[in-house]
C-alpha cells in the first residue's frame, strides 16, 4: 500500500483531534489502495500510538527547519516509504567530516534556539520567525575556556558571551506568513546549561538561557564557539527511519531499530526486511532491503483490516571496522543517534 505522507499527516491530524479517535478507514485519509479499500482500526488503548507515527510523518509533531536553519513545520529527513537499500549518495554529505579530530566535533541535531517553555499568540509567531528584540541588559561575562564532557571524553572548549549568543540567535531567519508579528522581547539572560540532542546521544552543554516574559521557560543557545560544532550554520535533520542505535563493546556490532515489514493481508505476499549498510572512512549508512518469504494464508478479500500501529524491529549488523568517530546515517544520509553499551 502506497500512502502520500503529506495526506497521511493531514488525515492523522484530523483523527487525533476527534474524541475519541476509535477508528478510521483509508477513505477518510483520501486514499485508494489498489482495487481494494483497506480499513485501519485503532483501539482506545492504542490511539496514543499514533503519536509515535508522527516521527515518520512530516509536520505532525516536529518543528525542524531547512539547511540554513530556516524554521519549518516539517522535518527535511524523508519519511520511511519502503526499503530502498543503501546507495553511495548516502555518504556524500559526510566526506569532509573530520573523523579523527580531537575532540570530535559536536554534531547537533536540535533546532536552535532550544525553547524549554511554552509561548502563545504573537510570542509563538515571533519564535517561529526567529524575531527577537533586546529589552534589557545582558551579562558582561567574558568568553573563556569551559570544560565539557563529550562522547570522547572531557574537553576544554572556547565559550562565547551573551551578546555573541544573542547576535547569532537573532541572525536566524524563519518563515513569515502575512504581516510579521512584533519581535519577542528578551529581558535578560543567565549562563547555565541545557540538554541538547547530538548524534552521540543527549549532551549537557553550557548555554546562555535567555528570558522573555512571554515564554514560560528558557530560550537556550549553546555558549560555545561555532568551531566546536560540525557545520553549525546548518540544521542536521535526524533520521526519520533509524530510531535507536546501540554500539557493542567491540565498536563493530550495531543494533539498530528500524521499521518492521507490514502485516500481510490474506493472500498477500509476506515481506521480510533485511539490514544492509555501506561504509566509508567518515560515515556508515544503514538501510533495509525487502524480500518475499511466503504468502499469507487465506484468499484475497475485498476489505482487509490491519492495525494502524507503526512497528519497529531491532536489526543487527557487524561493521568491517569499528565505528569510531564516524557518523551513522540512514539511506537518505540523515544522521542517527548512537549510544554505546
Amino acid at each position: 500500500m502506497s500512502i502520500d505522507p503529506r495526506e497521511l499527516r493531514d488525515g492523522l491530524r484530523d483523527i487525533v483531534a476527534e474524541t475519541p479517535p476509535l477508528s478510521f478507514t483509508a477513505e477518510q485519509l483520501g486514499h485508494r489502495v489498489g482495487r481494494r479499500r483497506r480499513a485501519w482500526t485503532v483501539s482506545a488503548a492504542t490511539a496514543g500510538l499514533l503519536v509515535a507515527t508522527a516521527i515518520l510523518v512530516p509536520g505532525l509533531a516536529s518543528n525542524r527547519g531547512g539547511d540554513e536553519r530556516v524554521t519549518s513545520l516539517s522535518p527535511a529527513s524523508a519519511p520511511f516509504q519502503g526499503p530502498t537499500g543503501v546507495g553511495p549518495q548516502a555518504l556524500n554529505d559526510w566526506r569532509a567530516f573530520p573523523v579523527h579530530r580531537t575532540p570530535r566535533p559536536i554534531l547537533l541535531l536540535d533546532e536552535l534556539p532550544k525553547v524549554e517553555g511554552e509561548a502563545a499568540g504573537n510570542a509563538k509567531t515571533a519564535l517561529l520567525a526567529r524575531r527577537f528584540e533586546l529589552a534589557g541588559t545582558l551579562p558582561e561575562h567574558a568568553g573563556g575556556k569551559v570544560t565539557v564532557l563529550l562522547s570522547d571524553g572531557s574537553a576544554s572548549l572556547d565559550s562565547i558571551t551573551a551578546a555573541e549568543a544573542f547576535e547569532a540567535m537573532n541572525a536566524l531567519k524563519g518563515p513569515v506568513e502575512g504581516t510579521p508579528s512584533p519581535p519577542l522581547r528578551i529581558t535578560g539572560a543567565t549562563l547555565g546549561s541545557a540538554l541538547f540532542s547530538t548524534d552521540r546521544g543527549p549532551r549537557t552543554l553550557p548555554a546562555w538561557l535567555f528570558h522573555s516574559p512571554a515564554v514560560s521557560g528558557d530560550i537556550a543557545w549553546p555558549a560555545l564557539t561555532p568551531e566546536v560544532f560540525w557545520r553549525f550554520d546548518r540544521l542536521h535533520h535526524p533520521s526519520a527511519t533509524v530510531g535507536f542505535a546501540r554500539l557493542g563493546a567491540d565498536g563493530r556490532a550495531l543494533t539498530v531499530t528500524m521499521p518492521a515489514p507490514p502485516t500481510a493481508c490474506p493472500g498477500e505476499p509476506i515481506l521480510q526486511y533485511d539490514p544492509v549498510f555501506r561504509e566509508s572512512e567518515t560515515a556508515v549508512a544503514i538501510g533495509l532491503t525487502t524480500r518475499t518469504v511466503g504468502t499469507a494464508p487465506g484468499t484475497v478479500k475485498e476489505h482487509c483490516t490491519t492495525p494502524a500501529v507503526f512497528r519497529t524491529l531491532p536489526y543487527r549488523i557487524r561493521l568491517a571496522e569499528p565505528l569510531g568517530g564516524r557518523v551513522l546515517v540512514d539511506a537518505a544520509g540523515a544522521p542517527a543517534t548512537v549510544s554505546s553499551e
